[in-house]
């Protein structure tokens, strides 16, 4: 199956809706939950390995969900993925 980058979160969470939760690295998920409560939580299950969860229904920041998205894929994708990917861009 593989590495996961993301994972459906919206179900008991308040009726809010939260996907996706995504993986980060060491010491991201402890600064956007302290500094942005209001956009970002530690989500159930997955919140102890450094996952980040995002409220998506109050107007985010599309732009910074995009990039916490690709930062996610970074985490797990493995150094030749990387590197082939910035070579297309």
């Amino acid at each position: 199956m593989g590495a996961q980058l993301g994972a459906d979160l919206d179900d008991t969470l308040g009726g809010r809706t939260a996907p996706p939760g995504v993986a980060a690295d060491d010491g991201v998920q402890r600064h956007l939950v302290e500094d942005e409560p209001q956009q970002f939580f530690r989500p159930p299950y997955v919140g102890v390995r450094g996952w980040v969860g995002m409220w998506l229904d109050d107007d985010p920041d599309w732009d910074r969900v995009e990039l916490l998205v690709e930062e996610a894929w970074r985490c797990i994708a493995g150094s030749r993925l990387i590197k082939d990917w910035v070579a297309r861009r």
